[in-house]
């Protein structure tokens, strides 16, 4: 980290950036950062803020309080732990002289405001709120409430103001619509404190009306409402708890709406609600007469749903059994019994209810039983059983998970068999299938490749790999397991996914490309005759595919001085 001199805060280096996004990222944020993308660049405490100008202008933060963790309100930054835009505040933050203009920025315009006049800088502020439907709203609310008392008829007026009904369909408009509606709701929220129960229970059953109904006409695909529904799951629990009702009414309300839904975006009864009804003995007999009631076409999750609240407050294994013995009505409901038994070893009882399974199983669910009677045997003390019926599993479902916990299992209760790895080389070998464009199977793809890896049979890894397809991530992993041994395998492996990126045409491929292109030249640095030939293979790679422009840009910037 780097302690910046004029806040005293220990900031991101280079290095540790690099660390948490890509190269191409960190390239384009420090582009920003240098073509003055960055304004009003703002400290407090450990938390930087700013915008950062491109397409659109983004709000980035930068919170260095404990570890480093970012910020920002762009698409990118959703599946992105840093992005470009952080890069960019990250860098403007290392950097004297750019903070330094960004401080002078912001001073010019301080004095130019206070040059104005108290009256001239209002009608601006005012003209510059005008121009922001949202940030106009919150602040009307704001003056109300801090002008007013709490009356139930302006406030619901104000929740409607908060979300008003209008279509929208873009990212950044959706994000500043429910950024908005949370202030303001939490305004409004804070202030009904002071009216009676019931009438904040009226209150927050209509926020959630006018949420559900807003979203009629708001493409919320980024999940920007999930501050506006986590105000809600949070309140009407609370306002349920204090209301003058009998603890029957709120069982009933609450065992209503377990299992039916009368808005799509609503608080779950058993998550947010656990704090009323763990004590609401009402609430948890409805549940088990719902149950003693049930009919035998019951559906599964009406049936969990009762079963829930009382498996969660007993704290007997048997009563809990019992609960699930009751609702037992699928092949999953009936392992989930024999697990029980297993666990509380009692064999036998096990044994009866996985008998009942085997009943109902399809041909394919077999192998789910198989599963459970693999740890009945086990509990029986009957090891060679166990072994015997692991093995016929890994030759019906080969899968190198399989053999690893069959591998761990022959070491922890030293089962002899000298056929063991033979036999199971044997199985993955017929069991191959190459991998296709439209349909791939890793479990039998790649299954021998890592038997031999994680046996230190390096040699016949490459053997095999020499004429057959495997996936790229476990080629890269043999390529990186025999570097030092095997450079030049290493670095075809390396050209082969290269290759399989480029020929997706598009460009977050082509970037992957390159940065596998940039490790496998790293692997080979101490290998000069490999490196030389990486560099020949990577002017190649550039000829043959200089009608992917935007690849050949990628390695006209990283390998100009090899092409």
């Amino acid at each position: 980290m780097n302690k910046h001199l004029s806040t005293g805060i220990e900031w991101p280096q280079l290095p540790e950036l690099m660390s948490m996004c890509e190269t191409a990222t960190l390239q384009k944020g420090i582009q920003l950062a240098h073509s003055g993308a960055v304004h009003n660049v703002s400290v407090e405490k450990h938390t930087a803020n700013a915008i950062v100008r491109g397409s659109y202008d983004y709000h980035v933060s930068l919170d260095c309080s404990t570890s480093l963790s970012a910020a920002c309100d762009c698409p990118a930054a959703q599946y992105q732990n840093v992005c470009k835009h952080a890069v960019a505040l990250a860098m403007i933050l290392q950097d004297q002289d750019l903070l330094a203009n960004q401080q002078s920025e912001r001073e010019t315009i301080k004095k130019h405001l206070q040059s104005l006049g108290e009256q001239a800088t209002l009608e601006m502020l005012l003209d510059y709120l005008e121009e922001d439907e949202y940030a106009w709203n919150a602040l009307l609310t704001k003056i109300e409430i801090h002008d007013t008392p709490a009356v139930y008829g302006d406030l619901k007026k104000l929740v409607t103001q908060a979300l008003p009904r209008e279509e929208i369909w873009d990212w950044r408009e959706s994000s500043a619509y429910f950024h908005s509606a949370h202030e303001q709701l939490s305004m409004i929220v804070e202030s009904m404190r002071s009216l009676e129960a019931e009438q904040q229970w009226k209150l927050i059953q209509y926020v959630v009306q006018r949420l559900n109904k807003v979203l009629e006409y708001i493409d919320d695909s980024s999940g920007d409402r999930l501050d506006v529904e986590a105000l809600i799951n949070t309140h009407m629990p609370a306002i349920l708890a204090k209301l003058n009702w009998s603890e029957q009414a709120k069982a009933e309300w609450m065992f209503e709406r377990l299992t039916h839904y009368e808005f799509d975006v609503f608080p779950s009864i058993e998550e947010h609600f656990k704090s009323v009804w763990q004590t609401n003995t009402c609430f948890l007999n409805l549940c088990r007469q719902a149950i003693e009631q049930a009919s035998q076409d019951e559906s599964g999750w009406n049936l969990r749903s009762w079963a829930m609240p009382l498996i969660e407050q007993s704290t007997d294994w048997r009563e809990v059994v019992a609960i699930k013995q009751k609702i037992a009505r699928t092949l999953r409901d009936y392992l989930e019994i024999v697990d029980v038994f297993i666990d509380n070893h009692e064999p036998l009882e096990a044994e009866y209810w996985l008998a009942k399974a085997r009943k109902i199983a399809s041909q394919y669910e077999l192998n789910a039983c198989d599963e459970a009677q693999f740890r009945l045997y086990v509990e029986l003390g009957e090891i060679h059983s166990a072994w015997t019926l692991a093995n016929r599993q890994l030759e019906q479902l080969p899968s190198f998970q399989r053999y690893q916990r069959l591998a761990k299992f022959k070491q922890n209760y030293q089962v002899e068999d000298d056929e063991f790895l033979t036999r199971v080389e044997r199985i993955f070998k017929k069991a191959y299938q190459p991998p296709s464009d439209r349909f791939s199977q890793p479990d039998v793809t790649d299954a021998l490749v890592l038997f031999y890896m994680d046996n230190h049979q390096l040699s016949e890894a490459c053997d095999w790999v020499l004429t057959r397809k495997v996936s790229t991530n476990v080629l890269l992993k043999l390529a990186d397991a025999v570097v030092d041994e095997k450079p030049d395998n290493t670095l075809s492996y390396y050209l082969r996914v290269v290759t399989v990126y480029i020929e997706q045409t598009n460009n977050d491929a082509y970037t992957s490309a390159i940065e596998l292109l940039r490790k496998a030249e790293s692997l080979l640095e101490p290998h000069e005759k490999q490196k030389a030939k990486f560099y020949s293979e990577v002017a190649q790679l550039a000829s043959t595919y200089k009608r992917k422009r935007n690849m050949l840009k990628l390695f006209k910037q990283h390998y100009a001085a090899h092409l």
